[in-house]
């Protein structure tokens, strides 16, 4: 052991390696042995008189070298110590041995965060507060920094011991626009710790700070009672466990802010030239009335309509505009309202796909020669009413047979294909069905006499290995009617599907008074993801539909013409038509329109070798300009193509930031997409929590402290930010003042005479 490790052992030190420099205080002793001469004793005579006059000095000359010696070896001890750098832990008044502490410092990252009580956001603010956290910290403590988002993500997942590079970490957290799961965050910390615990074992302290705005919607989330559950054992189990809670509240009372919460088109498909119906739903989520509020339409970033409403406290209104589009295309629109201070919600989007008309492909099972007879004959009629309808066809329809299915080269160029009394398929007809629900196509399937059930259910059912699984349910048995029997009515089921919202309270369109003569029974697979929209009067399910793939397909299990039903018949058909419609292409849209942290994703046919595509994303005004005086090349990813099976797909995964994303590819795809992700505006509403709700309904029975901004960390006992009491400056001042002593005593004591 080195004579520091023995003088100053009881210490932590933050490098103590470095006290075995302390055996150089043993060289001032070593040259003092070494120094010392032999002498062979001879008496004389004028020795005695000689030494008669040294011992008169001789103490006092010994007393001298002694402490001259243990001054140098006292200096060399001190320096090895400082450099070696012990700590004490201040309590009060008094010191005690210190310990190394694992900080994991956790900031909110949901985006009511990015709101500005004044020239900075909250989470700027919060940002701050975690670097001064640093700043309070002593030497040796290890820092983790744990952004808490939906999910969570581990910013620096082991303990950094440099400050200067995690406070550079901390500066370059950038705010995504999404929620966040405080239980998956509990989650993310307690991996952190245990980590930390099992491989820095020399952090013997924990302590965790949760910096956040505390508001209602991210801490009071929508999860079930067993997931509560799991959340307040979590939470128990970092006290448990040894680890102190900090909570910083650094939100607002009182917050005021509005909110453009939905924006969608009242029409099932736009088309050019006629006029588009725009809906935008405005909610004030503060406690005062907000008048005169500017209310702007951008088509493609251009302004294109304004309005202005007043709205009261807790209010939501809805907005509409008119538009006419000149051409067709991907359009991005967007809904925005003068900044406030939460300037994230202000904005919403929407991918709108414009057509010249609908294109649908009808599979008559059935030909007679005539398109116009047969099993598709009324669903051409319905489609488009008149051959002499006046003005622009929204819906155009081409009759084909079955043989479509395998020689139309690109089926992804018709919006919906619909099957009518179909009776059997391939492999390939199969396959080709499923790439086209892949690329976000409807597909309507009607049955009829001819249809085999066996067929159907093993290659469109799932029920072949390594086959697809394009129906909603599978086909039963073929319910008939008897002759004696009165054929049953439909029944709306309330019309809670969508499809029926235009047939309620309105009885004289004749769905409830059309009967059914056959249908087939519908089994569903578990879990069940089919929706019904239709059913049999005391039977089963007539009409289901489900999202598959990108694309919706929906099954009508009774025939598209007049031979099993007589809906066709009715004032009903031609609307319910044009709903199912609505409802199977939906599925592009809804897939073009998406929420933050959601993957945009697409698939194309037959796409060969395709160089990688271009991922323009929106600018977020906190990134950092990576080359400077190119606005937003830190905007521009790339995606690659990725084989699937007769298609080409891709996914991109960073949508993190709200806004208008543009998918290019270039030649020989030369395609291009547009995706609007938007907020999920529960984080709009800014009440927050009550310190007593946070501990009452909350945080129940859970050890925490509850601080309440920056200027806690010189209120609160530094033991519970970890503020040290450096000695090694103490130490590196005491050697200086010992140089000073020893030269002093060198120069004095070499003035004394024998």
């Amino acid at each position: 052991m080195s004579p520091a490790c023995a003088l100053f052992g009881w210490l932590p030190f933050v490098s103590p390696v470095l006290l075995w420099w302390g055996l150089a205080a043993s060289a001032p002793l070593i040259i003092h042995l070494l120094s010392k001469r032999r002498y062979r004793e001879t008496t004389w005579a004028a020795m005695r008189y000689l030494m008669a006059a040294v011992k008169k000095s001789t103490r006092r000359i010994q007393i001298e070298q002694w402490l001259l010696l243990a001054v140098r070896t006292l200096i060399l001890l001190l320096l090895a110590a400082a450099v070696a750098q012990p700590y004490l832990e201040q309590v009060g008044m008094g010191l005690i041995q210190g310990q190394r502490t694992h900080k994991v410092l956790v900031i909110d990252g949901s985006y009511s965060m990015a709101y500005r009580p004044g020239d900075k956001s909250i989470f700027e603010r919060a940002k701050e507060v975690a670097q001064e956290i640093v700043d309070h910290s002593g030497k040796g403590d290890g820092f983790t920094l744990i952004l808490m988002g939906q999910p969570p993500r581990a910013i620096v997942h082991t303990p950094a011991f440099e400050p200067g590079d995690f406070k550079t970490e901390i500066a370059n957290l950038r705010l995504p626009h999404g929620t966040a799961d405080i239980p998956a965050t509990l989650g993310s910390i307690e991996q952190v710790l245990a980590a930390a615990r099992r491989d820095v074992p020399k952090l013997t302290r924990e302590e965790v700070f949760i910096l956040s705005d505390l508001g209602r919607s991210t801490w009071f989330s929508d999860q079930g009672d067993d997931a509560k559950a799991e959340f307040l054992e979590r939470a128990r189990k970092l006290g448990e466990n040894g680890a102190s809670l900090v909570v910083i509240d650094l939100g607002k009372q009182d917050a005021e802010n509005l909110a453009v919460t939905k924006v969608g088109v009242k029409q099932a498909f736009a088309t050019i030239d006629q006029e588009v119906q725009i809906e935008a739903q405005i909610r004030n989520f503060g406690r005062q009335a907000r008048n005169r509020q500017r209310v702007e339409l951008l088509i493609d970033g251009r302004p294109a309509a304004e309005q202005q409403i007043d709205l009261a406290a807790g209010q939501e209104k809805t907005v509409i505009f008119s538009h006419q589009f000149g051409h067709g295309g991907e359009h991005a629109l967007e809904v925005r309202l003068a900044s406030d201070q939460l300037d994230l919600d202000n904005h919403r989007w929407l991918s709108l796909e414009v057509k010249e008309y609908i294109r649908v492909l009808c599979i008559n099972g059935r030909p007679t020669g005539d398109p116009a007879t047969g099993a598709t004959g009324y669903l051409q009629v319905a489609l488009r009413p008149s051959e002499s309808f006046r003005g622009r066809a929204v819906v155009r329809p081409d009759v084909m047979g079955e043989e479509a299915l395998q020689e139309i080269p690109d089926l992804s160029r018709y919006d919906c294909i619909f099957l009518a009394d179909v009776k059997q398929f391939i492999g390939a007809e199969a396959r080709r069905l499923d790439s086209y629900l892949k690329t976000g196509g409807g597909l309507v399937i009607f049955l009829g006499e001819q249809v085999q059930p066996e067929s159907y259910n093993r290659l469109l059912g799932g029920g072949e290995a390594g086959g697809v699984r394009i129906l909603p349910a599978t086909l039963g048995a073929l319910i008939t009617s008897g002759p004696q029997q009165e054929a049953p009515t439909l029944d709306a089921l309330e019309y809670k599907h969508p499809a029926l919202e235009k047939f309620q309270g309105n009885p004289l369109a004749g769905l409830l008074q059309s009967t059914v003569s056959k249908y087939y029974e519908l089994k569903f697979a578990e879990p069940n993801r089919a929706n019904v929209v239709l059913s049999v009067k005391g039977g089963g399910p007539l009409i289901v539909e489900e999202p598959i793939h990108r694309g919706r397909s929906i099954l009508v299990a009774t025939s598209a013409d007049a031979t099993w039903t007589t809906l066709p018949l009715l004032n009903a058909y031609v609307p319910l038509i044009h709903e199912l419609l609505k409802q199977a292409i939906s599925g592009r849209s809804a897939d073009h329109n998406k929420l933050v942290g959601e993957p945009i994703d697409g698939a194309v046919r037959n796409a060969g070798r395709q160089p990688p595509g271009k991922v323009l994303r929106p600018h977020d005004p906190s990134a950092p300009a990576i080359v400077p005086g190119k606005k937003d090349e830190q905007d521009v990813d790339t995606v690659q193509l990725v084989p699937d099976g007769d298609d080409n797909t891709y996914s991109y995964k960073s949508t993190e930031t709200s806004g208008v994303y543009q998918v290019d590819f270039g030649p020989p795809l030369s395609k291009r997409e547009v995706f609007a992700v938007n907020l999920a505006t529960r984080e709009s509403d800014l009440t927050k929590l009550e310190e007593s709700e946070l501990a009452a309904e909350v945080l129940p029975g859970v050890n925490y402290s509850h601080w309440t901004g920056r200027q806690d960390l010189d209120d609160q006992p530094v033991t519970q930010i970890g503020k040290r009491n450096e000695l090694h400056l103490m130490l590196l001042y005491a050697v200086l003042a010992l140089l000073f002593v020893e030269t002093l005593l060198a120069w004095k004591f070499g003035h004394h005479r024998v």
